[in-house]
């Protein structure tokens, strides 16, 4: 559809900031979801990536609670390399991507929404036919959603306030 056809049917898309406030609003609802399955996630990539330290320090890691004692080892800050910590961090940063994955797939395929996004009456749609984004279109959507920085000048200067993240995945966000 083209953005004539928009401007014909009265289409209104939602504003800069409150397509940024509705994103901060998910990921509040998802930190409270992901958090305590992050925790015990955490405990085994930590594990994985430093048991040389933990065997060599004769030390244990079975809880998030034993972090401050290992942090507070003299030896972990000889041992901590910056690209140990980047793959660490990497890691950890991956998963809880993969993680969050379901809450958005889900909420754009079945609703076309998320539940912040309907506080503020947005919804995502296929952009020729505005239906609710198709499963490919959402994983499209979610995985683009890597370029976030990008997408948010790009909302700003874009026509229709469309998001580099929207146009991979043939998707718009309009106001309901």
């Amino acid at each position: 559809m083209t953005s004539a056809s928009y401007q014909k049917k009265q289409i209104s898309f939602p504003q800069f900031f409150s397509r940024m406030i509705s994103l901060l609003m998910d990921l509040v609802i998802l930190s409270i979801i992901v958090t305590p399955i992050m925790k015990y996630i955490t405990v085994f990539v930590f594990n994985f990536n430093f048991n040389d330290f933990l065997i060599e320090n004769n030390l244990r890691f079975d809880s998030y609670l034993d972090f401050p004692v290992i942090l507070s080892n003299e030896s972990f800050g000889q041992y901590m390399t910056y690209s140990k910590f980047c793959v660490f961090y990497t890691e950890i940063l991956l998963i809880q991507f993969v993680i969050s994955a379901p809450y958005f797939i889900f909420f754009w395929t079945k609703f076309g929404t998320t539940p912040s996004k309907l506080f503020f009456k947005i919804k995502i749609v296929d952009y020729e036919t505005h239906k609710n984004p198709t499963l490919r279109q959402s994983c499209i959507r979610y995985i683009a959603y890597i370029l976030i920085p990008i997408s948010i000048f790009y909302i700003l200067f874009s026509k229709n306030s469309r998001a580099l993240h929207d146009n991979i995945a043939g998707t718009i966000a309009i106001k309901t």
